[in-house]
């Protein structure tokens, strides 16, 4: 269920011009490589901006009209493309900033940016503003080219047998051109919906359908107490600790809570000994909790944060204790693998050990993100 990531579709490769480069120069070069843009580098090598087509063309816009042509009544955006209509240079043709996107970034999150923008490609850079690729709207289909049987394998191993420990005849998995269809019983419907989510982040599935039928509808489970039903329906606990694990899980609980009209209530646990936890250390630690969390939720989608009803709780004690402890009358309870809370003295490993063993809701273990290496996940499990 690894996503690929935008360093996994890039082209490395990448035909760049410096500040200085005339108009006609770039014009030859994009129609010489059937390309729609080009970086620009500055001196040091770093991402100054980006001319494209569209950059280009504006000259063609304005052809006849006198070099010294002003409107008085003219939009901004107007007067700028007639000054860019004059560039004769790349520092005075690109558009700056260039809208550009990280390496380790979802393929998902490129597609979604490039669409927001209306822009056909972006420059991968690292955290230094160095260029490194650049991906374009063929690169991101590049995805979908997946064999049908090895799509079908994957949800059969990794979601089916590891994450949902459904035995071999539950679902039945037929795959055809991309589309998935899900098909048999569960004792649980939201066994049954967390299959499906995790088939559709399975590379190359373009859709999925649904044809699980399930015994209980624990889907609408209890609220925590004290909250008013309008406030709360299907509540899902995920687990945080700063980690990539913990990421991942927030990141899967607010979207599978965006799908089903659901809230999440982000928890972060730490434990000391006793007489190791002065009243001072205590506050620090409470602190880090509460700014860690804070940068968590915010980076996630804004639409996301927008959309999910989200509050954030620390808590001291034992990770699994309070998570078990928190997720009472939840629908389930989402963790991360191999998270390491910096000051919880439990493996991480240990920690979803204990909650699938005592968690009174279903609990479901997100498998890693993409650039770490893989391995089995944990099952989701609970009453039932």
């Amino acid at each position: 269920m690894d996503q690929p990531a935008v360093r996994d579709v890039m082209t490395a490769d990448v035909l760049t011009v410096d500040l200085d480069m005339p108009y006609a120069e770039i014009a030859a070069l994009l129609a010489g490589h059937r390309i729609n843009a080009v970086p620009v580098l500055d001196d040091l090598r770093r991402l100054a901006g980006i001319v494209t087509e569209g950059d280009l063309l504006r000259r063609v816009e304005f052809l006849g009209e006198p070099a010294d042509a002003t409107h008085l009544l003219e939009r901004p955006s107007r007067r700028a493309a007639r000054e860019k209509a004059r560039a004769a240079v790349a520092r005075q043709l690109m558009t700056v900033p260039a809208v550009t996107v990280s390496p380790d970034a979802a393929v998902a999150d490129a597609a979604r940016l490039m669409a927001d923008r209306n822009i056909k490609q972006l420059p991968v850079v690292d955290r230094q503003g160095r260029l490194v690729g650049i991906v374009a709207r063929r690169n991101l289909l590049a995805v979908f080219k997946r064999a049908d049987t090895d799509i079908r394998a994957e949800i059969v191993e990794s979601i089916l047998r590891r994450a949902l420990h459904l035995e071999p005849d539950a679902v039945t998995v037929d795959v055809r051109d991309g589309v998935v269809n899900l098909t048999g019983r569960v004792r649980q419907a939201s066994k049954g919906q967390i299959a499906v989510r995790l088939a559709e982040a399975v590379t190359g599935v373009t859709a999925v359908l649904d044809h699980i039928r399930f015994e209980i509808d624990d889907e609408r489970a209890g609220r925590p107490a004290g909250e008013p039903a309008e406030a709360f329906g299907t509540l899902l606990v995920v687990g945080v600790d700063g980690s990539d694990g913990g990421r991942e899980a927030l990141r899967w609980a607010v979207a599978h809570a965006a799908d089903v009209g659901g809230s999440v209530l982000a928890v972060a646990a730490w434990h000391w000994p006793e007489d190791d936890l002065s009243t001072t250390l205590e506050a620090d630690e409470r602190r880090h909790l509460s700014d860690m969390l804070t940068r968590e939720v915010e980076a996630l989608p804004a639409r996301q944060r927008a959309a999910v009803p989200l509050r954030t709780k620390t808590v001291r004690g034992r990770p699994a204790e309070v998570l078990c402890a928190e997720s009472a009358g939840a629908a389930l309870l989402v963790l991360g693998r191999h998270g390491h809370s910096r000051a919880s003295a439990a493996r991480a490993g240990s920690v979803s050990e204990e909650c699938i063993r005592r968690a009174p809701c279903p609990v479901l273990v997100v498998p890693r993100p993409h650039h770490e290496p893989a391995a089995a996940a944990k099952a989701p499990a609970g009453p039932g």
